[in-house]
């Protein structure tokens, strides 16, 4: 079995602890995976950041609010380095984000977060729009 298949498994895991409302495993199997992907140097694989987005929402299940922003934005960070900050993953993480600062009592914060995750949306319908289109085209010559 190849390393990073490994932390994969974990991930997997976490995110069935996660859903199962298996807190305390759920954190130990996603630290468990963010160390195996960091030993297979895949610390810059967009499924990292979805380690830190799980981590995210289970610390905001939790009330662990500061540890929750810490998660997703290291989501976030993770997306940009690879040049992702612009694709669903990261409106998703945004919109994660938004809901934070709602809970925290930051309206105006969750709100600019929000329209920022909305305009990444929007933006990928359009490009998607007008592959769809080009592809389309392409086959109708």
């Amino acid at each position: 079995m190849r390393r990073n298949e490994r932390w994969e498994e974990f991930l997997a895991a976490g995110r069935q602890s996660l859903a199962n409302g298996s807190y305390a495993e759920a954190e130990s199997v996603l630290a468990t995976a963010v160390l195996l992907a960091k030993q297979a140097h895949a610390c810059l694989d967009p499924s990292i950041a979805q380690i830190h987005c799980c981590l995210g929402s289970l610390f905001r299940e939790r009330g662990e609010y500061a540890d929750a922003e810490r998660s997703y934005r290291n989501a976030l960070l993770i997306l940009v380095i690879i040049d992702k900050g612009d694709g669903i993953d990261s409106a998703i993480v945004i919109k994660q984000l938004s809901e934070l600062c709602r809970i925290l009592g930051n309206p105006i914060e969750a709100i600019r977060l929000r329209h920022r995750a909305d305009k990444i949306v929007e933006s990928t319908r359009s490009r998607l729009e007008q592959n769809l289109l080009m592809d389309m085209h392409g086959i109708a010559q």
